[in-house]
């Protein structure tokens, strides 16, 4: 990790961006046309609420925090109400799948996007970015939208170039089109560590200060900042453009401009397991009695388990894609999906995570380029055991407790589909 410190700190921090890259400069923020419903509702003393969706960045207890408190402060006539959407470990992908239930349900009149660490897909990341602004502006065209851009330690160097990172700079190309305001938190971090003023990873000092050695200590991982420190930087940018997207809000929209990209994933939306034919295997789990039901009931009302290897679903739907929103964890197995005639293929929630014990949510991407039409989707549980330890001793992950890897369940909560479902021979608007 010192060695890659050393070489992020020998490329020097500019302010241009290669021309192919079709973007503006790399910049703290890009007020565009600003919030005007936003301010304008805070003016008139209305109730405010602001919606906060993203990865695990978000989920700490730092910038989305602060941010809501600067808001309190500033304008203590106003009752500000948090739409906290945040999901640890999770992307665009599902953010636009589960917008709709997460946040637009909650009717904000705000709602920062914050996926740039977690998204990693190029042209497919721009397509749900997109997705998630229309599905916005469709829902209430008065709702403002602002994009906040993170980093690693590997994604600072992009900074250090003057260049935004790749995710950021789909995101760009996003906000743009529709004249959204964009913060990267960022920036003035890659400064301060091309100055030597601060570490991007290092531990917290033990006298509370959040420096060692006159340098401030950002995290501890080099993705998660420390809440005192590596956040306070996060919000200081936050706090440094509101002004400026103050000042530019202009006239409120009044129509949803024309597409970026036909490909956009606005139609893509979640389908409850309720909805499609389950084999009697399948148990659908009460909060009540089932710790992983009741952990997970504010993101997926209803989860289904499956222990036994007959058990199986069915389903059609008229579309292009199909995904599934579900559970990972230690007792996780694997499954075979069908799609039409085509070959079966396995595919699994598990995932070795650096907590091997504990569960999060998860979605999986199983078909995204399908011809237009009806396709019919088989899933059954797959009788061959995935083999986790030997997963887990090759990623250098210990395990103290075997016995929980041994099970092969899976949990899912809900089917990803852009698209219809088709039931009884209709398309199920």
């Amino acid at each position: 990790m010192a060695i890659l410190i050393l070489i992020i700190l020998s490329v020097t921090l500019t302010n241009t961006v290669s021309a192919e890259d079709q973007l503006t400069n790399l910049s703290e923020s890009h007020p565009r046309d600003g919030w005007p419903n936003f301010f304008t509702k805070i003016k008139k003393g209305k109730e405010v609420r602001i919606a906060f969706i993203g990865g695990s960045i978000t989920v700490q207890p730092g910038w989305r925090p602060k941010t809501l408190n600067y808001f309190r402060n500033k304008y203590p006539e106003t009752k500000f109400t948090e739409i906290n959407a945040a999901i640890t470990g999770t992307n665009s992908y599902l953010g636009v799948s589960r917008l709709k239930r997460d946040v637009l349900d909650h009717h904000p009149d705000l709602v920062f996007i914050e996926f740039a660490v977690n998204d990693k897909n190029g042209e497919f990341s721009k397509n749900t970015f997109e997705g998630m602004v229309r599905k916005i502006l469709a829902h209430n065209i008065t709702t403002d939208i602002c994009f906040v851009y993170t980093a690693t330690v590997h994604q600072i160097e992009h900074l250090l170039k003057g260049k935004y990172q790749p995710s950021a700079r789909q995101m760009e190309l996003v906000a743009e089109h529709y004249r959204i305001p964009t913060i990267h938190l960022a920036v003035n971090v890659a400064r301060l560590l091309q100055e030597g003023k601060l570490d991007f990873v290092a531990p917290f000092s033990a006298n509370g200060s959040g420096q060692i050695d006159n340098k401030i200590a950002f995290s501890p991982d080099g993705a998660h900042p420390y809440v005192e420190t590596g956040h306070q930087l996060y919000f200081e940018a936050i706090e440094r453009s509101l002004p400026k997207i103050e000042d530019a809000s202009t006239a409120p929209k009044t129509k949803t401009p024309a597409a970026l990209d036909k490909n956009h994933w606005q139609d893509v939306k979640l389908v409850s397991l309720d909805a499609v034919h389950l084999s009697p295997e399948w148990k659908k789990l009460s909060p009540q009695s089932n710790n992983i039901a009741k952990q997970f009931l504010t993101r997926m009302p209803a989860i289904w388990l499956a222990e036994q290897p007959h058990a199986s679903m069915e389903f059609t739907f008229h579309g292009t894609a199909i995904g599934l929103y579900g559970v990972k964890g230690p007792d996780i197995g694997q499954f075979l999906v069908q799609i039409d005639d085509q070959k079966p293929f396995s595919t699994t929630f598990f995932y070795v995570s650096s907590n091997p014990y504990n569960h999060y949510l998860k979605s999986l991407r199983i078909a995204d380029n399908l011809t237009a039409g009806e396709h019919t989707v088989k899933i059954k549980i797959d009788p061959n055991p995935i083999d986790k330890v030997a997963m887990f001793a090759n990623r250098n992950v210990p395990i103290t407790h075997s016995d929980v890897f041994e099970k092969q369940n899976v949990y899912i909560g809900d089917i990803i589909l852009k698209g219809e479902l088709v039931e009884n021979g209709q398309k199920n608007e």
